[in-house]
């Protein structure tokens, strides 16, 4: 399941020398759909569109960490994040994308939402 985000997990993975932890990548499925994006082409031109700068957000976002494992989902989360700042999105797509991605919009605090664009300033024109 890892194969096509294989590469970017590692690249990610190594920022801060941790391992990555297979999960299963079935919950992005829908996440996908409600985003309007059905093909696995569709899927594919927006990994090769996003991944370097999904990578650049994890550089921020684990920079100064002490983590030892993370989520082989980290780089198809990041990719969604990065398109959808790139595709207008704000702060409630953002929410929308997160809560989509964990079943619950109350695990999402505006601050987390908040967070993750601060972060994303400087490498996705938003």
């Amino acid at each position: 399941a890892l194969k096509p985000y294989e590469h970017l997990v590692n690249r990610i993975a190594s920022i801060i020398n941790a391992e990555v932890e297979e999960v299963p990548y079935e919950k992005y499925y829908e996440v996908f759909l409600n985003l309007g994006i059905k093909t696995l082409q569709e899927i594919e031109q927006m990994r090769i569109e996003n991944s370097e700068d999904a990578y650049k957000l994890s550089l921020v976002q684990l920079s100064g960490t002490d983590i030892d494992i993370i989520s082989s989902t980290i780089a198809v989360r990041n990719i969604l994040i990065v398109y959808v700042l790139k595709n207008n999105g704000g702060h409630k797509e953002i929410k929308d994308l997160l809560s989509s991605m964990y079943g619950n919009s109350n695990v999402v605090s505006d601050a987390s939402v908040d967070r993750i664009i601060e972060q994303a300033k400087g490498i996705v024109m938003i």
